[in-house]
């Protein structure tokens, strides 16, 4: 089975494509450029230089969140439509579940986390695989406390969200793991291979039902709401 997957959960724009579970190829962008500016030049690329036809494409898989809101509008309505287009089945993976795949074996919790600012971050918690919290946005305080009632004093933490918290997570958690800045946590590759797991087990999504994960709502949401709750 031939895979295109698709990551634009945030600043990093990333599309891959595999063969059953060989990784053919996979480009990423991680230069705050706009997505869609870059999200089909960089598809359209890849499959030429995979010499791979788009009627080879066997399935389509997207990260469906959360994160950023314009990304993850832009990356689902790219692969819907390439889904569409090809007449392929579509499947959207969880984009922090796609982030703890490449550290399944971490005998310990792994915690990726995506900036959501306001020193926060949405993210959850794994161990061995297994999601064992429901998706959160939190602040650290939140977070530290929910390891340390779990027991989990030397997470492994990846993604932005460790990044800019950083310093607050380590002198909590002194044995606290961070993977090194200089590596893409968000891949379009991790989504693909988690996308063929699920597709196994669960079959296609809807392509009229498939829809972005947000978590929380957007800015202009929450200010309406602030707005309504004032009149």
């Amino acid at each position: 089975m031939n895979v295109l997957s698709i990551e634009t959960a945030t600043q990093v724009a990333s599309a891959a494509l595999l063969r059953e579970k060989h990784l053919l190829g996979e480009f990423f962008l991680n230069i705050k450029k706009n997505h869609s500016e870059k999200l089909l030049p960089m598809i359209h690329q890849l499959l030429q230089d995979a010499e791979m036809p788009s009627k080879e494409i066997d399935l389509v898989a997207v990260s469906i969140g959360p994160g950023s809101f314009t990304g993850l509008r832009i990356g689902m309505a790219t692969a819907k439509g390439l889904s569409y287009g090809w007449g392929v089945p579509l499947i959207g993976v969880g984009t922090l579940d796609a982030m703890a795949f490449s550290q399944r074996t971490y005998p310990k919790a792994v915690v990726p986390l995506i900036n959501a600012r306001r020193q926060e971050a949405y993210g959850a918690i794994f161990l061995e695989g297994v999601r064992k919290t429901d998706y959160f946005v939190w602040p650290v305080a939140v977070l530290l406390d929910k390891l340390k009632e779990m027991g989990q004093l030397a997470p492994l933490f990846l993604g932005d969200g460790a990044q800019v918290l950083s310093i607050e997570l380590q002198e909590a958690l002194p044995e606290a793991r961070f993977v090194g800045a200089g590596s893409i946590d968000n891949r379009a590759g991790h989504v693909g291979f988690l996308a063929l797991e699920e597709y196994a087990q669960r079959k296609e999504d809807s392509l009229a039902d498939l829809a972005p994960f947000y978590v929380r709502d957007s800015q202009a949401e929450q200010n309406l709401k602030r707005k309504m709750n004032h009149e």
